[in-house]
């Protein structure tokens, strides 16, 4: 029987659930569904991040018409956590860009054009900043110098989800120019009086492999041969460092296994034939080692049918059976009788 509603329950009608609809930010969508934007795992979250940084740099290098020199630096904090500094010598970012750029999703200048770039969505950054700040509650760090700047501005930001608005933590005006380490030792450090550096605090997961930040970032210099790249990690002394499943499998491979480390089985078709060949060695080893072809007594009935006629039709042997012991045994028989 069915069960009797309780007096308690309230029913919904039409006018309540009105109430209860409201509109859902982009923010809030992609923090539910962060894997869609590639921060699935703290492996790939570590990949992402530094792939994101580096498309912005080269496009910004690339559009202003500057060869780029990139400094990718990470730097473990603690077990499953790493901070990301991405420095270029593009342009720079002019103050009331950097907050919107790097704290709000959906926002950036090459959707509307009829261009191929690395970036069109204005997702990567601002989403790289949003899992960092959702994973360790830090703000995204932002520094930023033009041209016609005579200072760098300073910009901590992080994102608010409820409303897809970046939110302003600290602003100020610093001393600071975009340096990288010199071509050789004892020369001086090139300094740049413009460009932009942006460090993420996250947790992540570093991982040595084919599908590693260092792979990445090799891949971007051969890509790229005008890019002049730094690149430097620093990891703690005694935290694991995770390396690649691939090894475990080739592994396998190595031991007669598949993909999957399953052995393979030898095909029907071979273990037939074998066992037929195996048959004909016995027989032959029971019969002395010869088969029913070689018998003597085929040669004698051969030499008697054929009489004084196998002088004239007789051909001559094939350069590889006269060589044969079978046949200068026949050829010797043969011509013993002829002499009779």
């Amino acid at each position: 029987m069915p069960k009797k509603r309780d007096e308690r329950e309230v029913v919904e009608t039409a006018e309540s659930m009105a109430r209860k609809q409201r509109e859902i930010s982009v923010s809030e969508f992609f923090l539910k569904n962060r894997h869609l934007l590639g921060f699935d795992s703290p492996r790939k979250a570590l990949l992402t991040t530094v792939k994101e940084a580096m498309d912005n740099a080269l496009d910004a290098c690339e559009e202003a018409g500057i060869v780029p020199s990139i400094s990718v630096d990470v730097v473990q904090l603690a077990d499953t956590r790493f901070r990301v500094s991405v420095t270029d010598s593009g342009p720079g970012i002019v103050r009331d860009q950097v907050p919107k750029i790097f704290a709000k999703l959906l926002y950036g200048s090459k959707f509307h054009r009829l261009r191929m770039s690395r970036g069109q969505q204005g997702i990567g950054i601002s989403a790289a900043g949003m899992y960092g700040q959702l994973t360790t509650g830090s703000s995204t760090k932002i520094l930023s110098r033009t041209a016609s700047g005579k200072k760098a501005h300073y910009i901590e930001v992080q994102i608010d989800t409820r409303q897809n608005k970046p939110a302003i933590l600290k602003d100020e005006l610093v001393e600071w120019k975009p340096e990288f380490p010199p071509f050789k030792e004892g020369d001086k450090p090139l300094v740049f009086s413009h460009g932009t550096c942006v460090s993420i605090e996250m947790e992540a997961a570093y991982v040595r492999g084919r599908l590693s930040v260092d792979e990445f970032l090799k891949q971007c210099a051969v890509v790229n041969p005008h890019l002049q790249l730094y690149y430097r990690i620093t990891l703690l002394k005694d935290a694991p460092v995770e390396e690649e499943e691939e090894k475990k499998e080739s592994g396998k491979r190595r031991d007669g296994g598949t993909e999957n480390g399953e052995k393979k089985k030898p095909e029907r078709r071979g273990k037939e034939e074998s066992e037929e060949e195996d048959e004909e060695d016995e027989k032959k080893e029971k019969s002395g080692g010869k088969s029913i072809w070689d018998d003597d007594e085929f040669d004698e009935e051969d030499d008697e049918s054929g009489g004084d006629d196998d002088e004239e039709d007789e051909e001559e042997p094939d350069e590889d059976e006269a060589e044969s012991p079978k046949g200068k045994k026949a050829k010797s028989k043969k011509s013993g009788k002829r002499k009779k």
